[in-house]
């Protein structure tokens, strides 16, 4: 009866997602607004298969002892992840893989997973970054957090360190600075490539947004101190203007947001990126 349950809610949820669409089509001004959970807001489920290889005695595939009868577990979030030998198994489990010659990322072998529904934000405060910051760099859509260098730029720097200073064009660098070198070539191949086709929907302004962050000890695994400015809380005004200057694309602010002229409202001009992720996992 689960299984029919959740076939059902499925069903649900398409046909609801369905009509929303049939009925914005009906007019111009209004546009579907889909949720889709973060790592907050998901619960995630995992299965071991004979290919697993744990990396120490607990991750074996003993753990966890409760699992359903097909031997899926609940893998996210479960409370023993605030314990660090867990935590670290988790992260090992979660793992993602990125072969260059496929051009695709993979599983950690072994492991298999699915969403089965919405969660909550339980447990994301007691989880060590530190410990689970490997798994995290794994995942390509994090990538997509980074700056985009077309509307950062190259002069102004974002990280600044004892040893030097790091702008959005600089973002390879950095990744093998941090000791995340397998980061670097999807960084290029994959996300710089689309980052030039993007037209981001508005930058803002009037909210204390982060501009760099400085290291002063050149030591990344310390929180840095921040440097702040104007702009909507994820990309700051320098950065705007900066970054477009070379560009000879002229910038008008309407209402607190930036936008090129002469592109319709439908095309503001604003980032995709999030500095302070630099902070968070890299």
């Amino acid at each position: 009866m689960k299984g029919f349950s959740l076939k059902i809610a499925a069903c649900s949820i398409v046909v609801v997602l369905a009509i929303v669409c049939i009925r914005c089509g009906t007019s111009s001004n209004v546009h579907p607004l889909i949720l889709i959970p973060g790592a907050g807001g998901s619960q995630l489920e995992a299965r071991l298969t004979e290919h697993y290889k744990p990396t120490s005695p607990i991750c074996d595939r003993w753990y966890p002892l409760n699992k359903d009868h097909d031997g899926w577990y609940r893998t996210w979030f479960d409370p023993s992840l605030i314990l660090a030998p867990f935590t670290d198994c988790f992260a090992q489990r979660m793992m993602l893989h990125f072969d260059p010659l496929l051009d695709d990322y993979y599983n950690t072998p072994g492991v298999q997973t699915r969403v089965p529904h919405f969660g909550n934000t339980l447990g994301i405060p007691l989880v060590e970054p530190l410990r689970v910051r490997a798994e995290q760099r794994s995942f390509e859509s994090n990538l997509w957090l980074l700056p985009n260098p077309m509307l950062f730029g190259s002069a102004k720097p974002l990280v600044i360190t004892k040893n030097r200073n790091y702008t959005a064009s600089d973002i390879s660098d950095f990744l093998k600075d941090i000791g995340f070198p397998e980061g670097d070539f999807p960084y290029e191949t994959r996300i710089v490539p689309l980052m030039r086709k993007i037209e981001a929907p508005g930058v803002g302004a009037g909210v204390r947004t982060s501009e760099s962050l400085i290291y002063w000890d050149s030591e990344f695994d310390k929180q840095p101190e921040v440097s702040y400015g104007d702009g909507d809380g994820a990309v700051s005004m320098v950065h705007v203007k900066t970054g477009r200057a070379s560009r000879s694309e002229p910038l008008h602010c309407n209402n607190g947001i930036i936008h090129r002229s002469p592109q319709p409202a439908g095309h503001l001009l604003a980032g995709i990126s999030c500095i302070e992720f630099l902070v968070a996992v890299f």
